[in-house]
């Protein structure tokens, strides 16, 4: 056979000749051979050796984006919304992140312990638990956030449920990608022996070389995270030995003669690039630094929308339409450097200088503006040869969108195992044992899943939630003081903390609160502020402190029996309804807290800008 290079694309089809491609030397061989003047075909060389396959590193925002374009069929942007929801559900980790290496602190073995009821994977998890499980590779530490793992084992229901919509099923297979990528982790690698048998046929020397399979580790609880690997072209279904050739390829003997059966000789032409599939894309764009794992998924998204490509069948593959390509033509007329990933990269570089503090901020922004302010004048400058290729591609739209069907290859003699239909697809693994339905776990990992908060999966995270606590709690108290408002509590419960600790309330007090029954008023003492100038007491009694909306210090007179209740107050233990419709009130404060935190936050950063811009005025007029 004579091809095309491609890299990996060996046949297992059938014996290769090796190292002759003149056409009238086959000729002469196969006339020989037909004669009946060729003899036996002789076994010259058999050789094997072990390879493996690694597993994959944690699963950051790109290997996400790109394995759900390429396993589920869905596009960037729609599952990052996906991924982003099941995280507000308390389900994934933040799905935003260039990390591929696992904290220290993360407790593999109680993952696993947790996961091992799941039906789905639960067999998997259990083997990896009786000494499958293998370290996982040491990824890169970006230094922002955790890999994307499961924070939780939940049932189908559970996670349609916290998504809910049209996104429910797509938000089950998503957290089952990210599942099972987060197994193959710590699973073992595959391994396989290859192997190359050598004949020789009336000078003619002939070859075929596969693989076969010895372990097919973490391939077998997910397929997918093969072709993350360097090498994952040796699962290809071309190049595993199967069958009668694997059967010849391990017990043919040197020396010994085989009847050759028959000689075919094919003809066959090289083949243009494929089209780009959209995961490529992304790998494409991640190795030439055009935008970081937030912003990818909106550039592939716009480049559609907008019209210039257009994706195409379950390969997702990216087309240009002809608008795209006039362009990129008119561009690269006016300014070619604007086509290229360098300009992008560049600046990328630059803002990770300013980041390190080898650059000043204001000499990278002073870069780039100069830079693109010249392309803006070369377009501005360029747009008529702009329309004149919008002209030219409008004449040639139709012939673009209704291409004609290319000839196929002339092949002569070629059988059905020949066929290259498949070839380059990884070889499907045996299937994963399912373990029996568990009534019982899927019923109790619901009500765990419906919980507001989920424990956290290593101490580094509560450490972080707590320094961005305080670093919000600090930042609206300077925007508060800076803006004149008085108080010192927390957010958007300042006004409340005031007015509370004007009627004499502080940590410690021994106080009464009124129940939600009409029962009279019960005893207890302030252990704690909470939001929105409510307080935390203990009632004497209970065994954990609730909070009040309304108090009073203990030296008043109590309030009659009779008189109302405030609304949101518990009626008599903790667990009952009222304390439930508390808790639902509590989440709808702290909720109500975190956007005064974050609009707190943006007017920090707006006045810090306004301060710079009022230095830079003073200098220009000379105030002092």
């Amino acid at each position: 056979k004579g091809k095309g290079k491609s890299k990996g694309k060996r046949s297992s089809g059938g014996f290769r000749e090796r190292g002759t491609k003149n056409r009238d030397v086959l000729d002469s061989f196969v006339a020989q051979w037909r004669a009946g003047a060729s003899g036996a075909a002789v076994c010259t060389a058999n050789e094997s050796w072990e390879g493996s396959i690694e597993r994959p590193t944690a699963l950051n925002t790109v290997e996400l984006l790109k394995a759900s374009s390429r396993e589920l069929g869905l596009d960037p942007q729609y599952t990052m919304n996906v991924a982003e929801k099941l995280y507000l559900s308390g389900l994934l980790t933040y799905p935003r992140t260039e990390t591929t290496s696992f904290p220290r602190s993360l407790d593999l073995n109680d993952m696993l312990k947790e996961h091992s009821q799941h039906p789905v994977w639960g067999n998997w998890c259990r083997s990896l638990l009786n000494g499958g499980k293998v370290p996982p590779r040491t990824g890169s530490d970006a230094g922002d956030h955790p890999p994307i793992t499961p924070v939780s084992c939940v049932p189908e229901a559970t996670v349609r449920s916290k998504v809910s919509g049209k996104m429910g099923q797509d938000a089950v297979r998503i957290y089952e990608l990210i599942t099972k990528r987060f197994l193959a982790a710590i699973s073992p690698d595959i391994t396989f022996s290859k192997r190359r048998l050598s004949f020789e046929l009336n000078g003619m020397r002939f070859s075929l070389k596969g693989n076969e399979i010895l372990d097919w580790g973490f391939s077998q609880i997910s397929k997918g995270a093969v072709n993350t690997a360097q090498n994952y072209y040796e699962m290809h279904q071309r190049n595993v030995l199967r069958g009668p050739r694997l059967d010849l390829a391990k017990t043919a003997a040197l020396g010994a003669e085989f009847t050759v059966k028959s000689v075919k000789v094919r003809q066959l032409e090289s083949q243009p690039p494929k089209l780009l599939t959209e995961s490529e894309l992304l790998t494409q764009m991640e190795k030439q630094q055009i935008g970081t794992d937030a912003s990818m998924p909106t550039h592939v998204n716009n480049i559609v929308t907008r019209g210039y490509v257009e994706v195409q069948g379950p390969d997702r593959l990216m087309r240009p339409t002809i608008l795209g390509v006039a362009l990129i033509h008119g561009l690269q007329a006016v300014d070619g450097e604007l086509t290229q990933a360098a300009v992008r990269a560049r600046i990328e570089n630059d803002v990770s200088e300013v980041a390190q503090g080898r650059r000043a901020c204001e000499e990278v922004v002073a870069s780039a503006v100069s830079i693109f302010r010249e392309k803006f004048r070369r377009v501005r400058e360029g747009i008529p040869r702009i329309r004149e290729e919008l002209a030219i591609a409008k004449t040639q739209r139709h012939a673009w969108e209704n291409p004609t069907a290319a000839s196929e290859p002339q092949q002569s003699d070629a059988g059905p195992e020949q066929g290259s239909q498949g070839q380059d697809v990884v070889v499907e693994p045996p299937a994963l044992q399912r373990g029996p339905a568990n009534p019982t776990w899927e019923a109790g990992a619901a009500r765990a899943g419906s919980g507001a908060a989920s424990k956290p999966l290593w101490r580094g995270a509560a450490v972080a939630g707590r320094r961005a606590r305080e670093e919000e709690q600090q930042v609206g108290r300077n925007v508060r003081q800076r803006i004149g408002l008085a108080g010192g509590g927390g957010g958007a419960g300042a006004a409340g903390g005031s007015s509370a600790r004007a009627g004499g309330l502080q940590i410690g007090l021994r106080v009464e609160v009124r129940g939600g029954d009409g029962k009279p008023w019960r005893v207890g003492t302030v252990t704690g502020q909470r939001k929105m100038g409510k307080w935390e007491v203990l009632v004497d009694g209970w065994d954990k402190p609730f909070v009040w909306p309304h108090m009073r210090p203990l030296t008043e007179s109590p309030a009659a029996a009779s008189s109302p209740a405030p609304p949101g107050c518990p009626t008599e233990t903790p667990g009952s309804d009222a304390s439930s419709g508390l808790e639902a009130e509590n989440k709808a404060l702290r909720t109500r807290l975190a956007i005064a935190q974050l609009r707190a936050e943006n007017s920090e950063i707006k006045l810090r800008d306004m301060e710079k811009k009022v230095t830079k005025l003073k200098k220009k007029l000379g105030v002092t």
